[in-house]
């Protein structure tokens, strides 16, 4: 399947799919050749989605026939655009990461509630089955989180991290990356913007080094896995 795989997780009101779906249809529009996008969302609770196709003159974007036909039936295929789909995974996200069923991403969007609410979706062993769907592969996780404790995770789990966009009301955002991602960046001549020693420093010195839960034995082995990780060779 040639299809660009879009993990949309933790649909919410679908405002990073609807971004997605259109920025695929205004690319068609324009006459680009592009490859067929699929958008897989992923949410447990269905109501903040529900409650906007109530209020359309309050969300515009949801003007559009794919939200209303995903609630209806979990999956979209756009009639206008034959390489345009959207699927919908309703549960628990874990439950489906290693699900070789669920094709495997090119591009994640995680966007889940934050660390404080929702902790456990955003500790290494989550992150670590994510990365190994997406081994061997170029894919890129983009997150509006830029904390310690999630970027350590992500390196724990094996991805590289880059400084992201800023947002409204963050300086920067966090982008996980694997192996074949950074080289392919690297190829191109396109600036990765890696965390370097810096952070590396910094994090040393953090109140954040080591997951919440870790045991303190367990401590100098994760410590000693993040400053082996070759992020910090490249």
């Amino acid at each position: 399947d040639s299809s660009l795989v879009i993990w949309d997780v933790g649909l919410g009101a679908a405002a990073n799919a609807m971004a997605a779906i259109k920025a695929y249809e205004d690319l068609v529009q324009s006459g680009q050749s592009v490859r067929p996008l699929h958008v897989v969302s992923f949410e447990n609770d269905l109501n903040s989605l529900k409650l906007a196709s109530q209020y359309l003159h309050q969300f515009s974007y949801l003007m559009h026939g794919g939200p209303s036909t995903l609630l209806k039936t979990g999956r979209w295929q756009s009639k206008a655009h034959p390489g345009l789909s959207w699927t919908l995974y309703e549960g628990d996200f874990n439950q489906f990461i290693l699900n070789e069923s669920v094709p495997a991403p090119d591009l994640i969007f995680f966007d889940l509630f934050s660390y404080k609410t929702q902790s456990n979706d955003w500790e290494s062993p989550v992150f670590e089955k994510i990365h190994e769907r997406v081994i061997g592969k170029a894919c890129e996780l983009f997150t509006y989180s830029s904390s310690t404790r999630v970027r350590t995770a992500l390196l724990a789990a094996g991805f590289y991290i880059a400084k992201g966009c800023a947002t409204a009301d963050k300086s920067e955002t966090t982008i996980g990356l694997t192996q074949r991602s950074v080289r392919q960046l690297s190829t191109c001549g396109t600036p990765a913007q890696l965390l370097g020693l810096e952070w590396l420093t910094r994090w040393k010195r953090s109140g954040a080094k080591f997951p919440e839960g870790l045991p303190v034995e367990d401590h100098p082995a994760f410590e000693a896995a993040i400053l082996a990780h070759a992020q910090w060779n490249s």
